[in-house]
């Protein structure tokens, strides 16, 4: 919902989740969950905070609301009565994703640096299969990258990103990223394009063609 702040979350929607009692079987369970899929772009690491509540959905077993669930219940209905604020992009700067990963779940945080305070712009979530809670942590972020990357395609599309992420340097560095970006690709980047763009095109071909042999060499 736009206004005059920025992008904010349906005021009734959240009331609707604020006013639900505790869930007592799978359907309620699933009516909460199917009400939070609208909401999730403001709800920062939705995942980890309602793990035990999710985990209910996957179980076999009989339906069990314990204390960690009713806990978990609390911190999502404490965010939803104050919900971030979230703002519109500006074209002119680049976009920052924050990546986050645990043993459930994958997040992310699309902002923007304004006034020396970095903006929200959107909140990315995803909960982990069975299969991908066992993937290596280098496995996991690449996973958030990707989901992250498609989920968010426009801003992508239509902005310069960077991710980032504790020890992911580290990571590139010991080769396990290759074709990862970092920060400081980027720039190199946009100064061999834009130096590029001042050649002739014969020139800028074969410039091309070399790089791609080097590569080529360099991967063997």
């Amino acid at each position: 919902m736009l206004s005059a702040r920025g992008i904010e979350a349906n005021r009734d929607k959240c009331q609707v989740v604020l006013d639900m009692r505790s869930p007592s079987n799978l359907k309620e369970l699933q009516r909460l969950s199917g009400r939070l899929v609208t909401l999730s772009r403001f709800l920062p690491r939705l995942g980890n905070k309602i793990s035990p509540i999710t985990k209910l959905l996957r179980k076999a077993s009989a339906f069990s609301w314990d204390e960690p669930c009713e806990e978990a219940f609390a911190v999502l209905k404490a965010t939803l009565a104050t919900p971030p604020i979230l703002t519109r992009p500006d074209p002119s700067s680049p976009l920052l994703v924050y990546l986050a990963v645990s043993d459930e779940a994958i997040s992310s945080a699309l902002v923007q640096e304004k006034e020396d305070t970095q903006a929200p712009l959107y909140f990315v979530n995803r909960l982990l299969q069975d299969s991908e809670t066992r993937y290596q942590l280098i496995e996991k972020v690449s996973l958030g990258l990707v989901h992250t990357s498609r989920h968010l395609r426009h801003y992508f599309q239509s902005h310069e990103c960077s991710a980032l992420r504790d020890k992911l340097e580290d990571l590139i560095k010991q080769g396990h990223l290759r074709n990862f970006v970092t920060p400081q690709d980027h720039q190199s980047r946009r100064r061999d394009h834009s130096r590029e763009a001042h050649q002739p095109r014969d020139q800028r071909r074969r410039s091309r063609s070399a790089k791609r042999q080097d590569h080529s060499r360099h991967s063997q």
